[in-house]
Parts: C-alpha cells; sequence; structure tokens
C-alpha cells in the first residue's frame, strides 16, 4: 500500500474516533450531571455527613 494511501487511511480512522468519543464522553457527562442533581444522590450524601 502506498505512503500516502495508508496515512490517509489512518487519518479518516482517528477522525471517525475521535468524533466517536467526543460524543460519548458529552453523553456521559450529561448522564452524571443528571445524577448529581437526583434525589438519589442526595440522599447518598445526606448519609455520609451524618456522624
Amino acid at each position: 500500500m502506498p505512503p500516502f494511501a495508508l496515512q490517509s487511511t489512518k487519518r479518516v480512522l482517528n477522525l471517525h474516533l475521535k468524533d466517536a468519543a467526543a460524543r460519548a464522553l458529552d453523553h456521559g457527562l450529561a448522564l452524571e450531571e443528571q445524577a448529581l442533581h437526583g434525589v438519589e444522590f442526595a440522599a447518598v450524601l445526606a448519609r455520609r455527613r451524618r456522624p
């Protein structure tokens, strides 16, 4: 395979992986934010703060 073809293929795959990782991270952070503002998390914090 010519070097240019290999480099181009790697570039395309890396762009795809970068995009997929960014979407997954965005989604994960949004879910984490929801969890941190939820009733369950507040209850866990309250239990841990008791002496």
